[in-house]
């Protein structure tokens, strides 16, 4: 049985490591094609400009409210209903991340590797590896990124000479 911890202590470089590994991972998996290809620079600095701002205010909200978890400080600042419901809002949103990252990272098995292999069999195994992650705890998977990491940016630095 896996020992579940409850600390969730990272390092600045564990965090780095993670958003970069997470980041790859996304940009490989959804990738913009048709007439928007050659624009797709202007895409990424735009989207990071609006996501850099939307992190500085969780940065600003996250200080203020230090040690206290974001649904309990969102109930607190904007009253009983109003915050539980941006509270469910909050975890629909990482709800819907975490499966539309399921269903790319299932399609792109079904369609290159193994195409006679029902998608559900690759959903259920991606899902039950990620929940054995998540229970295992943030410093687990945080190692697991800073391990994989130098050996993703060599493959990739790799492909690009050869290509």
């Amino acid at each position: 049985m896996i020992p579940v911890r409850e600390d969730g202590i990272i390092s600045l470089s564990q965090i780095t490591a993670l958003i970069i590994v997470y980041l790859i991972g996304r940009s490989t998996l959804v990738f913009p094609v048709g007439p928007a290809a050659q624009d797709v620079w202007l895409t990424i600095i735009l989207g990071a400009l609006l996501a850099s701002l939307v992190m500085l205010l969780w940065i600003s909200v996250g200080l203020r409210f230090e040690g206290i978890d974001p649904i309990v400080y969102t109930r607190a600042t904007l009253g009983n209903v109003l915050g539980t419901l941006l509270a469910a809002l909050y975890m629909l949103f990482f709800l819907q991340m975490a499966a539309g990252d399921l269903r790319n990272i299932s399609e792109l098995y079904v369609t290159s590797v193994m195409t006679t292999t029902p998608i559900v069999v690759f959903a259920g195994v991606t899902a039950f590896l990620a929940a054995l992650a998540a229970r295992g705890g943030l410093e687990n998977i945080a190692r697991l990124a800073e391990l994989i990491l130098p050996w993703l940016l060599s493959g990739m630095l790799l492909l690009t000479v050869l290509v």
